[in-house]
């Protein structure tokens, strides 16, 4: 049983060791492809393989749907130099361009706490902070 939580290999491993739940990540797709090939889950396999242990396949599919949604959204908020809009636009656009080669936000523990952490942070107060600041003939920011 994986409670949902196979697709991060740190939260995985937490929540065996630390906290007692039944969590394995032997039942991770990145693991069962290492047990095969030899290619083990701390080699980089993309992020749909490892979303695809925790959610399925068709699953994985439906997780980016909000993922697009927030990426779309901190893009539009970043011109308001919305400073949670600004980190997590650019933490989503790291973890983004890693997508065809591996888990890079939510593989280690560093990654998935600070991820989850500005993704909070933003839902709860990104509306507060939209500023909207007059042009200035000499800004070296262009609109």
């Amino acid at each position: 049983m994986d409670f949902f939580v196979g697709h991060s290999y740190s939260l995985t491993i937490f929540l065996d060791k630390i906290v007692g739940l039944p969590v394995s990540i032997s039942e991770t797709y990145p693991y069962r492809v290492g047990a095969a090939t030899g290619w083990g889950e701390s080699k980089w396999h993309s992020i749909f393989s490892w979303f695809a242990s925790a959610f399925t396949f068709v699953g994985t599919l439906f997780i980016f749907i909000p993922i697009g949604y927030i990426y779309a959204i901190t893009w539009q908020e970043a011109k308001y130099k919305n400073p949670f809009s600004i980190i997590l636009f650019s933490i989503l656009t790291l973890g983004l361009i890693f997508v065809p080669a591996n888990n890079q936000l939510l593989h280690t523990p560093e990654g998935y706490l600070s991820t989850i952490f500005f993704i909070l942070m933003w839902s709860f107060q990104h509306k507060r902070y939209n500023f909207i600041y007059p042009k200035c003939k000499y800004s070296l920011i262009f609109y």
